[in-house]
């Protein structure tokens, strides 16, 4: 997927399928350290690219972490290798690279240890406002909202890479949580499911 070798992701909607499926690799996560974050840079256009998936380098491994169409997100473990070149299918671009990720925020996470998962469901205000394609998906929205993303706290802040409606979106958030999305947080003393 995405050009990217050996990269076959699955996508999920509902957060509760999220955590069942994805249970032993959300307590793995925790207490590792976070060293680097990597995302596909387009050197021609000099951004950048957004649709593919962001690779956090922790002590232990890899964590991949993608969102697809508007409501899809998947999480995968080591199945990405950052010296593979990514070249999108049917496309004759050569200028993408894998490049780390510097950000203000990203210094308040580096080198720390992740305390807790979050994993980001959405709850639209208005229905109206968010692209849905019939209007029994719109009541199911509205009602139980979809998985959004994943977080991981480090005592006081967070990284989410959250679904920017067919696009990844790295956002750092400190104690203030936007009122419409809920989180539920994983830390050590979580029942493993």
């Amino acid at each position: 997927m995405f050009g990217i070798k050996n990269y076959n992701p699955r996508f999920y909607s509902n957060c509760k399928e999220f955590m069942f499926k994805n249970n032993f690799l959300i307590h793995k996560i925790i207490g590792q350290k976070l060293e680097k974050i990597f995302w596909v840079w387009d050197n021609n256009e000099d951004e950048w690219v957004k649709d593919c998936p962001v690779v956090l380098k922790l002590s232990d491994g890899v964590v991949t972490l993608c969102s697809n169409k508007h409501s899809d997100f998947s999480m995968g473990w080591n199945n990405i290798d950052l010296k593979d070149k990514p070249v999108p299918y049917g496309c004759k671009n050569t200028s993408l690279e894998w490049r780390e990720f510097h950000s203000r925020g990203f210094d308040r996470v580096s080198n720390r240890r992740v305390e807790s998962v979050e994993v980001i469901n959405f709850l639209p205000t208005y229905i109206e406002d968010f692209p849905v394609f019939d209007l029994a998906e719109a009541r199911i929205i509205k009602k139980l909202g979809f998985l959004h993303g994943v977080g991981f706290s480090f005592y006081g802040t967070s990284i989410s890479v959250l679904n920017g409606l067919y696009d990844n979106n790295i956002v750092f958030f400190e104690d203030e949580f936007p009122s419409y999305y809920t989180r539920i947080i994983i830390n050590k003393s979580s029942k493993v499911l």
